[in-house]
């Protein structure tokens, strides 16, 4: 379940806990420690943070190391909580050079979870996730318990996020033991609570009930009124779990009365819309209803609009569980709306994927497609923006190491001279020391001239390593979606053929394949056999593909085959091929052996009775129409869009004119 933006960054505040877990006991001293003490006071408040460290900046510079670290990550993670992420980018990119510079594991691991954290609040869950697998290695063993916490608590709410339970749970109890050696009570809190959610997702309900009141226990001991309703308002929802409506009354009742010490109506809305979106998380639709309702209310009184469009997102959410889609979906449209009206994309992202994921659950299939594609098209658009920007960074780097061995060339070029000079004045004073240092002098310039040489010839490799990276995926060695755009511009404007026949029979068609199931691989068996899974995949398509057929790696465990040029009466045989090439035979791991098989969709470039001009764009939407019905029917099936009457079918969902499936191999 991905949560609204609005309770995102709720959770987000008070679950991470960025400041203090930057800073090492062991190394607490300066700016550092003056960071801390502003982290426990106003922590919640980014703004406040913003304004009372904008000064310690030049400190920090000097002081460098922790210090410099603890700042950078501060000041970026608070501009990423107030929307500043142009500034927050920055800062993680210092820490990055930083750490790659100093070779220090534990600044490259602040830098990666700073990048995932920005990323999880433009609702990117994914790709944060990516960052954040790469900094637990570096930390997780660390000395430093604050940065353990951080990292821990990073990487078990990213996994929570996606659906990783397993791996959220070994996460978070990791988080735990560190908050327990810190002694920190909010850290303890801030874990326990993260502990009873996910226990209570997990349908435990006795240890999410312990951790509720372990949560609620620390959060009073540190004077953490916002942690303790909060832990409050968990206690509710296990109590409600157990059937135990006394002890949900009275946690409800304390949940709102602890929200009064922390800022009157508007931490009563945040405490509402939490019990919303805790209650739709394990599908309690009408206590979700009921909540939402009062939120909405409440936001109303208070002309709180982000509070607003959050309630009505949860209570459209609500209505659909329910079952009545048609009003829940008006009610999520205007919580929507206010997102697109803001023009602010990662909240929409973040919306959208909810909203996409309760339909589809709801049997709403045709509304769920169009809400998905919406999504799809804006992570698509932030991808490109992220690609473009790594690219510039790895040149700008490869610039700034060229530039940096200009420089030392130059100055031994001038020790050259210095050196030229000091020999003419010897050689005035002995022949026999002239000859010495002519021959010193020829073997410098040999070695200088090997030295350029090598140079540039690294730069010409590393240039090499730049273009083949800005086309290939790095996993599979296949071209990635970037470059199909540049193979479709070099095909020609017209099918090539020998026969004057042969215009109407051959076509040009694209292939969407889907690997089934493939989050279920990652959650059983782990990211790496999944990995293994991918790259024979890539292999075997590969293998079955004609040399003028293309395989492209379209994203995650998608992935596309062009084919330039191919009878109509092959299009069905091709589909075939590929489904037995990916399905007949179990696939080698680290683990045990597994039987994967794949969904397929495809469309030809040329309809026959289409009276538009053929169109790339209208035939991978095709093929991913297709595509989605193949996996509504059951998985492991290709659906073809063959003819224009096909493809009216399939956008109008006419289920008595859709294209019939070729089935793929049968499973044990």
């Amino acid at each position: 379940m991905i949560l609204p933006p609005a309770v995102l960054r709720t959770l987000l505040r008070l679950g991470l806990s960025l400041l203090a877990a930057m800073l090492s006991a062991q190394a607490l001293a300066g700016v550092a420690d003056d960071i801390n003490e502003i982290e426990r006071a106003h922590g919640a408040d980014s703004d406040v943070v913003i304004s009372k460290i904008a000064g310690m900046e030049s400190a920090a510079r000097k002081s460098g190391g922790v210090d410099l670290r603890v700042f950078l990550a501060a000041w970026g993670y608070a501009h990423a909580m107030t929307g500043g992420r142009a500034v927050a980018e920055a800062a993680a990119s210092e820490l990055e050079d930083q750490g790659v510079r100093t070779k220090d594991n534990e600044t490259l691991a602040a830098a990666y979870t700073l990048r995932a954290n920005i990323l999880e609040l433009q609702g990117r869950t994914r790709v944060a996730r990516d960052w954040v697998a790469k900094a637990v290695p570096l930390a997780l063993h660390s000395s430093d318990l604050s940065l353990r916490y951080w990292v821990a608590t990073s990487a078990g709410f990213g996994a929570y996020q996606s659906g990783a339970l397993e791996e959220a749970l070994a996460m978070f109890q990791s988080a735990l033991s560190a908050a327990e050696e810190t002694k920190d009570d909010r850290r303890q809190a801030q874990t326990h609570i993260s502990m009873a959610s996910l226990l209570l997702t997990l349908k435990d309900s006795a240890g999410a009930m312990r951790h509720a009141e372990a949560a609620f226990r620390f959060a009073q001991a540190g004077k953490q009124f916002s942690l303790a309703a909060e832990a409050k308002a968990l206690e509710a929802l296990v109590a409600e779990a157990q059937g135990d409506t006394e002890r949900q009354r009275k946690a409800t009742e304390a949940s709102i009365a602890l929200s009064k010490d922390v800022g009157g109506p508007a931490a009563q809305l945040g405490v509402l819309l939490n019990l919303s979106d805790l209650n739709l998380r394990v599908r309690n639709f009408a206590a979700a209803r009921a909540q939402a309702d009062q939120a909405l209310a409440l936001a109303r009184s208070l002309n709180d609009e982000p509070g607003q469009a959050t309630a009505e997102l949860n209570l459209g959410f609500a209505l659909i569980g329910l079952g009545k889609i048609v009003e829940g979906r008006r009610i999520a449209e205007h919580g929507v709306a206010y997102y697109r009206k803001i023009d602010s994309r990662s909240d929409v992202l973040a919306t959208l994927n909810q909203y996409g994921e309760i339909l589809e659950r709801a049997g709403d299939a045709g509304h769920a497609l169009k809400v998905v594609r919406e999504a799809q098209a804006i992570e698509d658009e932030m991808l490109r923006g992220d690609r473009q920007r790594t690219v510039v960074e790895m040149q700008q780097r490869y610039e700034a190491e060229k530039r940096s061995k200009e420089i030392e060339l130059l100055n031994r070029d001038n020790a050259l001279k210095t050196a030229e000079l000091g020999r003419q004045q010897m050689a005035r004073r002995s022949s026999w020391l002239l000859a010495v240092v002519l021959a010193l002098a020829s073997i410098i310039a040999i070695l200088l001239y090997g030295r350029v040489r090598r140079a540039n010839q690294q730069l010409a490799a590393k240039n090499a390593d730049l273009e083949f990276m800005s086309k290939h995926d790095p996993l599979t060695g296949l071209f990635n979606r970037r470059h199909f755009t540049s193979l479709l511009e070099a095909l020609p404007p017209e099918l090539p053929h020998r026969r004057e026949e042969d215009a109407d029979d051959l076509v040009r068609a694209v292939f969407l394949l889907d690997i089934d199931h493939f989050k279920q691989i990652n959650d059983n068996h782990g990211h790496r056999d999944g990995d293994a899974v991918l790259v024979e995949v890539a292999r075997r398509l590969r293998e079955t593909l004609r040399d003028s057929e293309t395989v492209v790696r379209w994203g995650g465990e998608e992935f596309l085959v062009l084919a330039p040029a191919i009878r109509r009466a092959h299009l069905d045989e091709l589909a075939t091929r590929l489904l037995h090439t990916v399905g007949a035979a179990a696939i080698s791991t680290y683990g045990p052996a597994l039987r994967v098989t794949t969904s397929i969709g495809y469309s030809p470039l040329e309809l026959p009775g289409d009276p538009s001009e053929p169109d790339w764009e209208r035939a991978l939407h095709r093929a991913d129409l297709a595509l989605f019905l193949a996996k509504r029917r059951g998985r492991n099936q290709a659906i073809g869009v063959c003819t224009f009457c096909d493809a009216e079918a399939i956008e109008r969902n006419d289920d008595a004119a859709l294209p019939p499936s070729i089935p793929g191999p049968a499973v044990a």
